[in-house]
This record gives C-alpha cells, sequence and structure tokens, in this order.
C-alpha cells in the first residue's frame, strides 16, 4: 500500500514512490456529488440499487475495470500451469480495481430475493469475480446490522482488496489508477400493518390498549399464518428491554448515542397518520452510524493516496403481505483523506414522518429530518497527523466557523419542505435544489467538490495537480 493518511492500517508495502495524478478521480467524484440523491423514502430495493449504480458508474467512468482474477495473469504470483488460460489486463491503461462489502442482520424474516437482486445489479456491475465468474463480496451479518466494528469492517476490507504485488503492478502501470473499496451498510424493521381502530400490545414499551392508525414500525409477521413479533429483535430488545450484560444492546447503544437511546425510550416518534416509526427511526441512526464510522476509519489510516472508499446506508422494511423494501439513508466518500457524506442525520429529535400512497395505493413511509428531504454535502478535511478531528460531525444547514484542527463545509440548500408542503411546492423545491447543486456559487473554500456539475464535456479537462491541492486547501 501507499502511505496511509494518517498512519495506520497494514499489509502491502509502501508505494508512494509511483506518482499519483489524482485529477481524474477527483473529476468523477464532483460529478457523483453533483447527482442529486432523494433520502428517508421507502422504496423497492431496485430503485434504491440504481442510485448506488449511478454513483459507481461516475466514479469509474474513464477507468477500465479490472475485476477478475483471470486478468490477474501480470501478477508475479499467476501460477505457470493456469496462466495460458488468463486473460492480461493491460494496465498501462488507467485501471480501477473495485472490491464490494455489504452488511446486514442475519434476521430470517428478510426475504432472500433482495439479496439475489443486489448480487446480480450491484455485484454484477462493480463486484470483483472468481475464475468461475462469480462475484466476490464481503458478507458481514452482526446482530441487528449495521457493523459490529466499524475499525474492523474498514481493514478487513481493504486487507483483502488485493496482493501488494498487484497493487504495486496496478500503481507503477499508470499514474491515474487507483482502487475503490465500496460498502453497503444495512439494517432492517419489521412493518405489521393494522386495521382502522385495531391495537397493538407491545410489552417491552407498554403499549397497551393504544389505538394505532395503519402501520406500527419494529414487527412483522413472517407469514400470513404467523403472529406478529420483534423485528429487529436486537434494536427493539435493546431500546426496550436493555440488558447491560447483553453485548449487542451495549453496542446497538453505543451507535445510538446516549441522548437518542434515552429520548427513544421515553417518546415515541409519529407519523402524520398516526403510524409509530420510534424503532424505523432506531434502525436509520443504527445504520447511519456504521456508515459515519467505518468512513471516519477508512480515513483514519485503511486508505493509501490512491485509495478511494463510497459507502450508503440503507434500512430494509419487512412486512409479510409484500416484498421487502428499502429506505435509502445516507451516502458518503473517502479520498485524499477528505470525508464527505449525504443524507438524514444523527439526531432522533429532528425525524418526522409521513405516509404516501403509491399508485397501486399501498401507504409507504416518507422520513425526515428537520422537515426536508433534500440534504447538504457536508465535508470534513483533516491533516495527516490529526486522525482524531474526524471525531466531530455537524448537523447544522449552515456555515459554522470551523475549529484549528478542523476545517467543515455544509452546503446552503433551499428553504427544507415541511411534511405539509404540497407536492406541486415539493417539485418546484427539488428543481431549486437540483438548480443550486448545479450552480457554481462563492462563500467558501472548495466550494466546487460536491457542486459543480460538469457535464460530459467536462471530460475533456482535467483540473491539473496544482489545480485540485489548490482547492483541497
Amino acid at each position: 500500500r501507499g502511505k496511509a493518511f494518517g498512519g495506520g492500517g497494514g499489509g502491502g508495502g509502501e508505494f508512494s514512490h509511483y506518482p499519483f495524478k489524482f485529477d481524474m478521480v477527483a473529476n468523477n467524484l464532483r460529478e457523483m456529488w453533483a447527482q442529486p440523491a432523494l433520502f428517508g423514502e421507502e422504496n423497492g430495493y431496485f430503485d434504491m440499487y440504481l442510485k448506488l449504480i449511478a454513483d459507481r458508474f461516475a466514479l469509474t467512468q474513464g477507468f477500465h475495470m479490472l475485476r477478475d482474477e483471470l486478468a490477474l495473469g501480470f501478477s508475479r504470483a499467476a501460477d505457470e500451469d493456469f496462466a495460458p488460460y488468463t486473460c492480461i489486463h493491460n494496465i498501462t491503461e488507467p485501471t480501477c480495481m473495485p472490491t464490494l462489502c455489504r452488511t446486514s442482520c442475519g434476521d430470517r424474516v428478510c426475504f432472500a430475493d433482495a439479496d439475489k437482486v443486489y448480487e446480480s445489479a450491484v455485484a454484477g456491475r462493480f463486484g470483483f469475480f472468481n475464475e468461475y465468474g462469480q462475484p466476490k463480496v464481503e458478507l458481514f451479518s452482526p446482530t441487528g446490522g449495521g457493523t459490529d466494528s466499524a475499525a474492523t469492517l474498514a481493514h478487513v476490507t481493504v486487507a483483502h482488496h488485493t496482493d501488494g504485488s498487484i497493487r504495486e503492478a496496478i500503481y507503477a502501470g499508470n499514474s491515474h489508477s487507483f482502487v475503490l473499496s465500496q460498502l453497503d451498510l444495512t439494517t432492517h424493521c419489521g412493518r405489521f400493518d393494522l386495521s382502522l381502530g385495531e391495537s397493538i400490545i407491545d410489552r417491552n414499551r407498554e403499549f397497551v390498549g393504544k389505538p394505532i392508525q395503519n402501520a406500527f414500525y419494529g414487527k412483522c409477521r413472517e407469514s400470513v399464518f404467523r403472529e406478529p413479533r420483534a423485528a429487529c429483535g436486537a434494536i427493539v430488545g435493546a431500546i426496550g428491554g436493555y440488558n447491560p450484560a447483553n453485548p449487542v444492546h451495549v453496542r446497538i447503544r453505543n451507535d445510538l448515542g446516549e441522548d437518542n437511546f434515552h429520548f427513544l425510550q421515553s417518546n415515541d416518534v409519529m407519523a402524520d397518520d398516526g403510524s409509530v416509526v420510534t424503532y424505523l427511526v432506531a434502525a436509520a441512526l443504527v445504520s447511519i452510524s456504521g456508515m459515519r464510522e467505518t468512513l471516519k476509519a477508512m480515513a483514519a489510516g485503511e486508505l493509501d493516496e490512491r485509495g478511494c472508499a463510497h459507502a450508503t446506508a440503507a434500512v430494509l422494511i419487512n412486512g409479510e403481505t409484500q416484498i421487502d423494501r428499502l429506505v435509502y439513508l445516507a451516502r458518503g466518500t473517502v479520498f485524499q483523506g477528505v470525508i464527505q457524506y449525504q443524507g438524514l442525520g444523527m439526531d432522533a429529535r429532528r425525524y418526522s414522518a409521513t405516509m404516501t400512497r403509491t399508485m397501486e395505493g399501498k401507504k409507504m413511509v416518507k422520513l425526515f429530518y428537520d422537515h426536508a428531504d433534500r440534504f447538504p454535502v457536508t465535508t470534513i478535511r483533516k491533516a495527516p497527523d490529526e486522525v482524531e478531528a474526524v471525531e466531530q460531525y455537524t448537523e447544522s444547514f449552515q456555515y459554522k466557523e470551523p475549529e484549528a484542527s478542523l476545517r467543515e463545509e455544509v452546503y446552503d440548500e433551499p428553504a427544507p419542505a415541511s411534511p405539509n408542503t404540497p407536492a406541486s411546492a415539493r417539485k418546484s423545491l427539488a428543481r431549486e435544489s437540483v438548480s443550486r447543486l448545479s450552480t457554481p456559487q462563492s462563500g467558501f473554500r472548495g466550494e466546487s467538490l460536491g457542486r459543480q456539475s460538469l457535464g460530459r464535456q467536462s471530460l475533456g479537462r482535467r483540473l491539473s495537480q496544482g489545480e485540485y491541492e489548490a482547492e483541497m486547501m
């Protein structure tokens, strides 16, 4: 590996003596962040996967994808007896070598269809393939979803990515080549639909006789022949019946944070129609926390100067009468020690929800944060020796004067939409938001990161190394 930011990580050797021209990756990152993203909507899982695919196509445009074991004939570790069957990748061209990691709770209530579609739609395009043509995905199933340890998840993903000799050959082959780590973190939450006026009894939370309209998030039935049970049981149990001797409960409480944990224990988050989404918010916070902590671990020493990471957070909705659905929560990247992320935030008090009807008449949840469904891109920069600087995150939509060790930029957005805003007004807000994202504005440093849409014509002009370094200052 090349020189690691923050000095962490291990394996692979020192490759920083190979010059790196990062203008191509930097321009791709700009185009990715210029793509608008809508978070908080319960939707079909393929719809969310298409958003991942769009981001990753933007990140890898202009690069040849090295993602097949049989293309590694240039490796010194290649078996001579197997060499005639290999196809040697031309490493003198700009090359991207990807790896893919996914986490999800192992609860059997989750439909297998979401995993199958993920393997074909996402891993089939951006995973690494074995000799038999099957995508190799790092799969982890921490109880409750998210991640057991963000530092371990980041380290294992990078350590398994490539051998030192292969990495050295790629870096020596072309000064633009880079490696891409992709991590998709998922939690899940059951949904139990109720008839009008029907009640549900939750012994952990004492919802005895409390009327709940339409839906309760946090319970589901595995089939029409079963009674409702907790899902995700780990998250529901941690909030409703915390056991300090249970390491899963302890980990989920840490993911939530003390303020959120106590708030969710004593308060309900309700949708506009009376549906209870308390446990859905908790599952969302666990997933977002896992994504952010993993980005921090990547920036703190796992990625070298040619390493780029793209991570997402989502929550899977389980229901016995329909195929599982996904709520896209957040996305983030790490490159050159810079963390960027966008999406729902980490304060449970600022969540609200509405229930919307699909064209088929089904009601789906829509999560809001500060009554908004479009969010700024937050950028966190740190010097190589300031590993702890990324411990701080700002949820404000206004620019704040950073501390000396941390420069953080939050891009301004249009006035947030209220859950009661008419549909026509929401569309107008969305158009205004997209327009702002694609229009250069002034006000603080590094403004073009995540905001300037370069378009097809921009591919002919890449920023010089000096220009990019100036923007990164």
